[in-house]
């Protein structure tokens, strides 16, 4: 679809994830969390380099680099085109490495995409005015950004390129939307070969068993309604990549990169049952020794389902429950009952797989009682292992348009989207101080994770020297998230909560980091 030419063989693009410290994405639990590649950067990429234009990746997160670094790099590669990918949670840091950038390089247009630029599109008129932000792409960004380029290069017209922002004559133009691509099996497999080792990220602790590990993404949209969720990024429509060209990207990143396990980002990997079925029967006919994840809902899963799963290779599932409150369920909008999270996490039990339980703590009439009910319902199954996250106010969401009718909203605090921060959280609801919250929190996974059952599930996914040699790797950072944990006063690790598996991102988003996830 974007056939390479000579025309822009000397057109440079350099795509980056700006620098973030640890201890500023994750807060308090920093030391566990993970670093995943820049899947959205890494699709946009692949597209650019399609269409013959020379590109460069910078992941400043992963690689630790601070703003002079990146600064010292774009010198270097004289790119045409800078692009930056914006998370919600980023957006201060990415404003501010537009502004160092603007200084040095006044000439070269800036533009940024991502989450955050389709979460709050109608404050963009504003951004673009007040801050060194050239242009901004919404919505999916792989045919915009192809335009864009053919635009700059031959002097053509913004104003036709559905899903940009632009600036005409000091004043934020929005053009109309690109409508969401219906064919995902056409999109070039992400540009891995432009990071510096793709085996340098780093899973959460307790959500992988081997290493090398990346990630992937093989569906877009969300059709489900949970309030807390922003989807305005790739829609309520379900689009899915083929079983065949999944299998064929897994395939790929085995032969060409060594993987051994993948963990699937997609919001709910299980909507479409006989789209895993067929890609289960592919890797159980081809015989690929590929450990993998996913994300799920209870109510998309059955026990035939799960069964294959595991004979295919799936050995763990991070399922969306939130909370252990029927009530609450409803005020959100989950659309689960608790007597389906009763029985997918018994059936997986018995066939082998790991659940980890994903909860948040400080929801919509939420009281003491039901946090401890909550606590209670989450040791009662039995799980692998469990993120309690603190509910935060994501842009363009139910749940942010509501929070005064539930309780008290905090300035706008990007720093607490993580679900774990040492910072003024967005929203405590009536009868909560930010205090007990996090007190519940620490206790939520003390009485969850520090149970000897607990322990004796993850001794249960040991198989073989291969597993049992990475579980002697991960104790050092075990031992300082129990010490964080058992200590409170000292800053705890954690159990590595990270923005992808608790309520923050919205998966399919090729663009990388932290919206809320809509449909786990």
């Amino acid at each position: 679809m974007y056939p390479k030419t000579d025309l822009f063989m000397s057109f440079r693009v350099i795509l980056i994830n700006p620098p973030m410290t640890r201890e500023e994405r994750y807060g308090r639990f920093a030391e566990g969390g993970s670093t995943s590649p820049p899947n959205g950067l890494l699709y946009i990429a692949a597209v650019l380099e399609g269409h013959g234009c020379r590109v460069r990746v910078l992941d400043g997160l992963r690689e630790f680099m601070t703003a002079e670094d990146v600064l010292g790099e774009i010198e270097a590669f004289r790119p045409d085109l800078i692009g930056l990918t914006l998370a919600t949670i980023a957006f201060y840091r990415a404003v501010s490495l537009a502004r160092m950038i603007k200084d040095r390089r006044p000439e070269t247009p800036i533009v940024v995409g991502g989450p955050d630029v389709s979460a709050r599109l109608a404050d963009y008129r504003a951004h673009l005015t007040d801050f060194p932000l050239d242009l901004a792409v919404y919505g999916e960004g792989e045919d915009t950004v192809v335009e864009l380029v053919d635009a700059l290069r031959d002097g053509g017209d913004l104003s036709s390129i559905k899903g940009l922002i632009h600036q005409v004559d000091g004043r934020t133009q929005v053009n109309p939307p690109r409508p969401f691509r219906t064919d995902l099996d056409g999109l070039p497999l992400p540009a891995r070969h432009l990071l510096p080792n793709l085996q340098r990220y780093r899973p959460n602790l307790l959500t992988y068993k081997r290493r090398p590990w990346t990630t992937m993404i093989t569906s877009r949209g969300c059709p489900n309604q949970c309030t807390f969720c922003d989807r305005s990024l790739f829609g309520q429509r379900y689009r899915a990549r083929s079983a065949e060209n999944v299998f064929a990207e897994m395939k790929h990143l085995h032969e060409k990169f060594g993987i051994r396990e993948i963990s699937f980002m997609d919001d709910t990997f299980t909507i479409q049952r006989r789209r895993v079925e067929r890609l289960c029967d592919l890797l159980i006919e081809s015989g690929l020794k590929v450990a993998w994840m996913c994300f799920a809902r209870a109510n998309t899963l059955n026990r035939k389902l799960l069964a294959k799963m595991r004979l295919a290779g799936c050995w763990m599932i991070s399922l969306g429950i939130e909370s252990g409150n029927a009530e609450i369920l409803e005020v959100i909008k989950k659309g689960i009952d608790l007597d389906q999270v009763r029985r997918v996490c018994r059936w997986s039990n018995r066939l082998g797989i790991a659940i980890r339980g994903l909860f948040m703590l400080g929801l919509p009439t939420e009281t003491k009682q039901s946090i401890e009910r909550t606590i209670d319902f989450a040791r009662s199954l039995n799980l692998y292992t469990a993120d309690f996250c603190i509910t935060y106010l994501l842009p363009n969401t139910e749940l942010t348009r509501t929070a005064e009718d539930y309780g008290q909203v905090g300035k706008e605090n990007f720093a607490s989207l993580s679900g774990h921060t040492n910072g003024a959280l967005s929203f405590i609801p009536h009868g909560f101080t930010q205090e007990e919250l996090l007190d519940y929190q620490r206790r939520a996974y003390m009485s969850v994770l520090l149970r000897p059952r607990a322990a004796l599930n993850v001794l249960r996914q040991v198989k073989g020297y291969a597993d049992l040699a990475g579980l002697v790797g991960k104790l050092p950072v075990g031992l300082s998230v129990l010490k964080g944990l058992v200590f409170p006063g000292s800053r705890p690790a954690g159990p590595g909560c990270d923005p992808t598996g608790c309520a923050t991102t919205s998966a399919g988003r090729p663009a990388g980091q932290a919206t809320a996830r809509s449909g786990r």
